[in-house]
Order: C-alpha cells, then sequence, then structure tokens
C-alpha cells in the first residue's frame, strides 16, 4: 500500500493517454470501449479475396520453384 501512495504522490498531474478516453471502469474492472466497425461488408469481402489472391499466388510460385529445381536436379 505505502509504494501505492507513493507512485500516486509522484504522479504528473499533465499525465495523459488515449487509452483514458477510450476505456471506461465497469464494476471496478477496466473495460475498453467497443469499437465500431472500420471497414463496410464490401471492403470485408475484397480485403478477404486480396488475401486468398495472395495466398494462391505464394503456392503457384513455390509450385513452379518446386518444379524447376526438380527438372533440373533431373538433368543433371
Amino acid at each position: 500500500m505505502q509504494k501505492l501512495k507513493e507512485k500516486a504522490a509522484f504522479r504528473n498531474p499533465d499525465e495523459f493517454y488515449f487509452k483514458m478516453i477510450n476505456s471506461r471502469t465497469v464494476g471496478g474492472i477496466h473495460r475498453p470501449k467497443p469499437e465500431d466497425n472500420k471497414y463496410t461488408e464490401d471492403e470485408l469481402l475484397l480485403l478477404k479475396n486480396k488475401d486468398m489472391g495472395y495466398i494462391l499466388q505464394s503456392a503457384q510460385s513455390e509450385k513452379r520453384l518446386l518444379n524447376w529445381n526438380g527438372e533440373k536436379s533431373i538433368k543433371c
């Protein structure tokens, strides 16, 4: 308890954190405020499609690399 009192005494009164605005306490428990969804459903669908495209492209390039290395080792 003594450490908490010392910490409170040395606290900067001008101290500010954005989390102070973006959170609240409910029944003594610290809870962040619920955030609204940043993206619309169309934007989320577009992001998911881009992610799938990236994964498919990565898999395809990896497959090509494996095929190229396999052909090279067979010829030599």
